[in-house]
């Protein structure tokens, strides 16, 4: 093993020790890296591999063998995730190490100066300025900024990147950046930096300066914002004429929103906190919109426009060469279960020869993970409006959790039609059972935690668990994939996707159905078994782009 030596010391100085082969797939990346030449490196490797370990030892080796990385100051590396919750389990992990800092948006942060969060911090970045309150310098708002170019590892989701590296420029570079959980990057960049326009974006806008007005009035924004409604209204605002529309309302944004960051700096210099916040809050979302519009204008994307009665969206297809815009490092680390080099490499535009591809073998024993395919027919549209077949549908299911009437499990559907037809079957024929089903317009969460508190036989059945969902051990024995999570063609980019782009079309689902897969065995004692109705869903397992089958035992019936 070429890089043993590192990526021992590496592991010490983080103050861990490897486990399940870390040690050979931190060395087969360092290789791909330093002696390959590459400056991408797709990691596909499934729960319980430990991939924030692997990763941060990387960067550790990196840091130490990379002949350049003294350009860097000792800055080695950005972790990038979703959300917020998981950049906090992702900080604990290295809560020890000093080198660690977990920087989240402003609003956050609370603010014991205005009364409220950090999202209009009254010092305006400046946190070495004389005017700064004795009440702040234990905001940690105001820590975490002085953290993010000072300490060696940042940890930060993905929309607070995005900002700080396309519109702030707030960031220093660093020697590695790792996308976890980069199955998703396509898809929260492109809505990123989508631009949304509303009857109910605007409304929102006229009651916000309604109660917050200017001094010299509002009446004649008013007015104008009110005549964009009606161009929603009307249906006057076509694919021929969206630009010209589009340059109008956000021009007018621009102007209300200088006028009222006039009002609020002045409110600023008197001292009239009040005043300051408010104003601000609506000049920031004002200008920050604007600067998003021109942002999009001037990137070169290939987009789609949706247009809909009340609403208009510019929606890109792929990050692209816009990679290039918000990439920070000599070095990129893409993370996930389910990834592959082909999806990477077509959405963010990669040369082949910078690109590599490492797949670590499966940690659990896939006798833990059996998947049964019990229908040879393929579900589509058009059949799930027949009731002969939503029939089929639901007694396939009633079966099989007849065979599992002592355990909980859990049922993926595609959507909230084939959700509630399910769920109506199984409250009327089987009334026993504890049915835990996620409605329309309900958050999934509260939903999940009453299932997971609820210690006896029962079922959770949404369209919402097919990724970012732990049903460990007796929370979920079986799981039931009702039809292949094709994403839904009602929308003008995903149609445009498969029409333009179908291999990608395809890896999505897979990703999606793998993710499925998963979500029941999550550990190395855990077991769980996962039925499959859709003949559709048989077919993509099988297919030359899914790198998983090695991962599960599978039995067809």
């Amino acid at each position: 093993m070429k890089y043993r030596d590192e990526i021992l010391k590496g592991f010490t100085n983080l103050k861990f020790q490897p486990r399940n082969k870390q040690l050979e797939t931190v060395n087969n990346i360092l290789i791909e890296y330093l002696d390959n030449k590459k400056e991408i490196v797709v990691l596909s490797s499934p729960t319980g591999t430990g991939k924030s370990i692997i990763a941060a030892v990387v960067a550790e080796c990196l840091n130490t063998l990379d002949p350049e990385s003294s350009k860097f100051d000792n800055k080695k590396a950005f972790y990038l995730m979703n959300n917020n919750t998981l950049t906090k389990q992702y900080y604990n992990t290295f809560s020890d190490n000093y080198s660690f800092a977990n920087v989240m948006g402003a609003n956050n942060y609370n603010c014991r100066l205005i009364g409220e969060t950090a999202e209009d911090c009254i010092i305006k970045g400046n946190f070495n300025s004389p005017k700064i309150s004795d009440r702040c310098k234990g905001c940690l708002y105001r820590k975490s900024r002085l953290d993010m170019n000072t300490k060696s590892n940042l940890i930060a989701n993905y929309s607070l990147f995005f900002v700080y590296t396309m519109y702030a420029d707030r960031l220093d570079k660093r020697m590695l950046t790792v996308y976890d959980e980069s199955h998703m990057l396509n898809e929260l960049f492109c809505n990123h930096v989508s631009v949304n326009m509303s009857i109910k974006i605007l409304d929102s806008i006229i009651r916000s300066i309604e109660k917050t007005p200017l001094k010299y009035g509002i009446d004649n924004y008013k007015q104008i914002l009110y005549s964009y409604i009606r161009l929603f209204r009307q249906n006057l605002i076509n694919k021929n004429n969206y630009k010209m529309y589009l340059e109008k309302i956000y021009e007018t944004f621009k102007q209300l929103g200088e006028d009222y960051k006039s009002e609020s700096d002045k409110s600023y210099s008197k001292n009239n906190i009040s005043g300051y916040k408010n104003k601000n809050k609506i000049a920031n979302r004002l200008l920050n919109s604007y600067m998003k519009y021109i942002e999009f204008n001037q990137s070169k994307y290939e987009f789609v426009v949706d247009i809909k009665n009340d609403s208009l969206a510019i929606q890109p297809i792929f990050v692209n060469d816009m990679f290039k815009k918000f990439n920070r490092s000599k070095y990129s680390l893409f993370m996930s279960a389910t990834i592959d080099k082909k999806f990477i490499q077509t959405t963010l535009n990669i040369d082949n020869d910078k690109i590599s591809f490492i797949k670590t073998p499966p940690v659990f024993d896939p006798s833990h993970k059996k998947i049964y395919f019990l229908n040879h027919d393929s579900y589509n549209y058009k059949k799930l409006k027949d009731k002969n077949k939503l029939n089929e549908i639901n007694m396939l299911t009633s079966e099989i959790l007849k065979n599992h009437e002592h355990e909980k499990g859990v049922i993926l559907t595609p959507s909230f039609n084939l959700n509630e037809n399910i769920s109506n079957h199984i409250k009327f024929y089987n009334r026993k059972l504890k049915m835990f089903e996620q409605k329309r317009g309900e958050h999934l969460s509260s939903k999940l935690i009453e299932f997971k508190d609820y210690k006896l036989p029962s079922v959770l059945i949404s369209p919402s668990i097919f990724e970012g969902v732990d049903m460990a051990d007796d929370h979920s024995k079986f799981q039931i994939m009702v039809k292949a999570p094709y994403q839904s063609l009602a929308s003008e980019r995903i149609k445009h996707i498969m029409n333009k782009y179908p291999d990608i079309y395809k890896i999505m689902t897979i990703h999606k159905i793998i993710q499925g897969f998963g979500r029941s065995t999550r550990n190395d004692k855990d077991k769980s078994v996962t039925y499959c109705l859709d003949y559709n869903i048989y077919r993509l397992f099988n297919d030359y782009d899914n790198h998983w089958k090695d991962e599960f035992e599978v039995i067809e019936l």
